[in-house]
């Protein structure tokens, strides 16, 4: 059995991830919502898929690597994607890849040191995929206004430095690829006239014929295999741009919307059904390598029972 951590609001995705896998596959997964763990004594054994990792709030997170930990400790033979240790969230991840010269923008928290020096760039949350909280601000006074309006969210507020990946017909594309079991799949093509490009959108369809292009193609796989591994990344979708033909990754969400109704609109049902059979394959694959064992007590792990298991569930979860 494969056991799918992600919070009850999160587990929508692999909800309807299940509805469209092959019986043999679904029955498979068994989602644990994040929010049970404090009214646990063990888990089942299993292998592991820790979800939506990068949006949990810090004192969550560590409880959530003390369980990762455990298991590990207890059953070290069993897969485990997304370890939280490991897990870069996208504060982290956006510096790292942009000190390497991976990403030409930074991103700076607006309650550390650093401010920005570039200009335009616009604020987000650091723990969610709901893309900008403002608009472009194109000087140092716009963004101190837009920082003085953010108030008690400083913490955790980005400012991300604006890159313009515009091409030549004046579209800005966000590219999209699966990450399964370290295996990298292409998932999308978006165009948009607009700069934050969210959801299933393209303008005509020649965007719609790059699109399945892009899929054919199959290209940027092993860069962006390189890039899952240095954010200790198994399970997710990474999200990028190009810019001269090079990589701009915009984040990872580790839990990733794989089908839904603009999806299904949008892809051919033969691509869907490859699409289906290679979860389903990941899935069967990971379920395959493990056996039979024991429970995992999880009791007394830090965090996840008294005391002070109440007070950081109802912190992490009351947003």
């Amino acid at each position: 059995m494969i056991h799918y951590f992600t919070s009850k609001d999160g587990r929508v995705t692999i909800d309807r991830l299940q509805r469209f896998l092959p019986e043999s596959a679904a029955r498979r997964i068994q989602v644990l919502p994040y929010e049970s763990l404090g009214t646990r004594g063990y888990l089942p054994y299993g292998a592991f898929i820790f979800a939506s990792v990068e949006v949990q709030s810090p004192p969550f997170r560590d409880v959530l690597v003390r369980v990762a930990e455990k298991i590990r400790e207890t059953c070290p033979e069993v897969p485990l994607l997304n370890d939280p240790a490991h897990v870069m969230a996208r504060y982290q991840l956006n510096r790292v890849l942009f000190e390497r010269g991976i990403n030409d923008y930074d991103v700076y928290r607006l309650d550390e040191v650093r401010a920005p020096t570039r200009y335009p760039v616009f604020l987000r949350r650091e723990d969610d995929h709901c893309g900008n909280v403002t608009g472009l601000l194109n000087n140092e006074d716009e963004y101190r206004r837009a920082v003085a309006a953010v108030g008690v969210a400083r913490s955790d507020t980005l400012a991300v430095e604006f890159v313009d990946t515009r091409d030549e017909t004046g579209a800005y594309r966000k590219y999209g690829a699966y990450i399964l079991d370290g295996v990298i799949e292409p998932a999308h093509l978006f165009s948009s006239e607009e700069w934050m490009v969210k959801g299933a959108q393209h303008r005509d369809e020649s965007d719609l014929k790059l699109e399945q292009e892009f899929l054919r193609a199959r290209p940027h796989l092993d860069e962006l295999g390189e890039i899952a591994r240095l954010a200790g990344i198994q399970w997710g979708r990474v999200d990028y741009a190009l810019l001269d033909g090079r990589i701009q990754i915009f984040e990872i969400n580790t839990n990733p919307v794989v089908i839904s109704e603009k999806v299904a609109e949008r892809v051919t049902p033969e691509l869907m059904q490859t699409r289906m059979a290679l979860f389903a394959r990941t899935i069967e694959s990971l379920d395959d390598r493990v056996g039979a064992g024991a429970r995992i007590p999880i009791a007394q792990v830090q965090g996840c029972r008294p005391p002070g298991w109440r007070r950081i569930w109802n912190r992490a979860f009351s947003r």
